[in-house]
């Protein structure tokens, strides 16, 4: 999985260092039991102190669409595998739920705010992964085992994942605006699901001994693939 979101915001994951108030585009929640149980503070209040509590300290969400993207295979009837890759964009809908399934993003605040950009990119591609791409993949999977990729239809496919993502995500605080579902299938297989459905073209038609022969014809041509080098090399 790799998220292509820039978060700007991620770059201050200690509310402290970002001011006193809690900014617009953030959600910022806060713990006093060692991340046990966290509550989030509302835009613009500003954040109680924990410097009194060694137990106590703050982290901040993105409060913005991101993107991300994710790629599997999937299996279809009859043992058949091809790769899947689904694009999203989503948000945080509710702090408290997102960081009980992504607690490490709490406790990496913890160690303190030198952490580096890219480690702090990295949690939140990882928290992606843990909270969205893995429920992706477990609706896609357990649904695909039982059709036929010949007659599948990607884009009924994807409304109905859609729907069924979106249950399941809000219980960890996360809603997709947006998703994209495509399969690429291996130029076996998708020569296959062509072969097949030609083959019900020709049926249909009465014409079933013509659609075998072209099939076959098809099948046993010779492809041939021409690089055309750049002018000056």
């Amino acid at each position: 999985m790799r998220a292509y979101t820039s978060f700007t915001v991620a770059a201050c994951l200690l509310v402290s260092a970002c001011g006193d108030h809690v900014k617009a585009n953030t959600k910022a929640l806060q713990t006093t039991d060692c991340g046990v149980t966290w509550t989030q503070i509302k835009t613009g209040e500003r954040i109680p102190s924990t410097a009194t509590n060694v137990c106590g300290y703050n982290t901040v969400l993105p409060d913005y669409p991101m993107q991300g993207d994710t790629e599997f295979l999937t299996q279809f009837t009859g043992n058949i595998l091809v790769k899947v890759k689904i694009t999203y964009d989503y948000e945080i809908v509710n702090g408290v739920r997102y960081l009980s399934y992504a607690k490490f993003l709490g406790k990496m605040t913890a160690t303190g705010a030198e952490a580096s950009e890219k480690t702090k990119m990295d949690a939140f591609e990882t928290a992606e992964n843990v909270v969205i791409d893995t429920q992706l993949r477990e609706i896609t999977t357990s649904d695909t085992i039982n059709r036929d990729i010949v007659s599948f239809n990607p884009s009924a496919f994807e409304d109905a994942l859609y729907a069924k993502a979106n249950k399941v995500l809000e219980e960890r605080g996360v809603r997709l605006n947006s998703m994209t579902f495509v399969t690429i299938p291996e130029d076996q297989t998708r020569m296959a699901i062509d072969a097949a459905t030609a083959m019900a073209v020709y049926r249909s038609k009465g014409m079933a001994e013509l659609g075998e022969a072209l099939v076959q014809a098809r099948a046993g041509a010779t492809q041939v693939v021409v690089n055309v080098a750049p002018a000056g090399k």
